[in-house]
Parts: C-alpha cells; sequence; structure tokens
C-alpha cells in the first residue's frame, strides 16, 4: 500500500479566477493592487471575461485618429468638389484628371485609445456593475453590452434564458427551472 504525498502542486495558472484576468489581460488596469471583482455569480464569468478580453485589445491596438485641423476640412472640401467636376469631365471629355486631389494622409496619426482603469466589477440587485475611469464611447457601449447581456443570463447556470426572479426579497437573473429547484428546495410557492 503506498502513501498519498500530502504536497501541494502548485498550480501553473492561479486558483482564483481574478487574478487570472488580471494576468490574462494586462492592458486593463485596476484601481488598486487587490482585484477589484468581488461578488460575482459564475454564471456572467464568461461575459465579464469577454468584456475584459474587447477592452484589452481595443486599448493595446493604436488607431489612425484625424486631426480635424481646418486645412484638413480644407483639403476634403477641395477634393469633394473635384470629384464632382471630375465626373463631369470626365463624362464630357472621357479622361480623369486625378492627379488634381489633394492627399490628407498627413493630417491621419497613430494615437492609443485612453487606457481603462476598472475601479470595481460586481453584481448588485441582479444587475452587473461596473465602475470604471477612462475609456471612450466605444468602451462605454462595450460595458453596456455586457451589463445587457448579464440581464438576460442566468447567474447560475450561465444560459441566456435568465429572468429576473425575487425569492424571499432576495433579486437574481435566474433560468426558470433554476428559480423552481430553489423555490422547491426552500419550500416557497
Amino acid at each position: 500500500m503506498t502513501k498519498k504525498s500530502n504536497k501541494t502542486v502548485l498550480p501553473t495558472e492561479p486558483e482564483d479566477w481574478c487574478e487570472r484576468m488580471v494576468q490574462k489581460y494586462p492592458h486593463v488596469l485596476w484601481e488598486s493592487d487587490a482585484v477589484a471583482i468581488s461578488g460575482l455569480p459564475s454564471g456572467w464569468e464568461n461575459t465579464v471575461e469577454d468584456l475584459l478580453r474587447c477592452i484589452n485589445e481595443y486599448t493595446s491596438n493604436p488607431r489612425w485618429v484625424c486631426d480635424n485641423s481646418y486645412a484638413f476640412k480644407f483639403k476634403i472640401a477641395y477634393n469633394s468638389m473635384l470629384r464632382k467636376l471630375f465626373k463631369k469631365i470626365k463624362r464630357r471629355f472621357g479622361f480623369h484628371p486625378s492627379s488634381l486631389i489633394c492627399s490628407t494622409d498627413s493630417h491621419y496619426s497613430e494615437k492609443y485609445p485612453r487606457a481603462v482603469t476598472i475601479g470595481q466589477i460586481k453584481e448588485k440587485f441582479a444587475s452587473l456593475r461596473v465602475y470604471y475611469d477612462g475609456g471612450d464611447e466605444r468602451v462605454k457601449g462595450m460595458i453596456a453590452m455586457a451589463e445587457n447581456i448579464c440581464d438576460i443570463t442566468c447567474q447560475s447556470t450561465g444560459n441566456r434564458t435568465g429572468v429576473y426572479t425575487n425569492i424571499s426579497g432576495w433579486v437574481s437573473i435566474l433560468d426558470p427551472k433554476v428559480a423552481n429547484k430553489i423555490k422547491k428546495e426552500r419550500g416557497i410557492k
């Protein structure tokens, strides 16, 4: 008979889901050293991970941004006018003097989107709450989408069949089958 070893084997990844998210998405900043994901139902973990992945990808890649200077706006208006004129010239004479079009390439530069700092991610009153600073309208849209997805995602199973449920004063988003099972276990009608 062999004895089992009482040594604990250290995993290659941290066991804690929150710590894995911090390591996996380095471009998402956190307000404090302590991980600020608390009270998150297991059924919502995939949605929150998708949100963090999207924010990480968006903030780690530069975007071409226009400087919106008067020179840029003038070139856009000038090019628009020339294109209308070129259509008439092409119909009449059969050639297109495209060499007169002004390049606007010099008015674009690569810029990274504003960094996103997560203050806290949690469940409160049966809805996902993400407290953050930074980002832009796209990040705001990503967070709103994740919150809306969690409004229909069962907190227990992760299925997108969840409905707002009140069990003895506690509100949750649960699949009707899960809610009925919980009510039956607790003797609630």
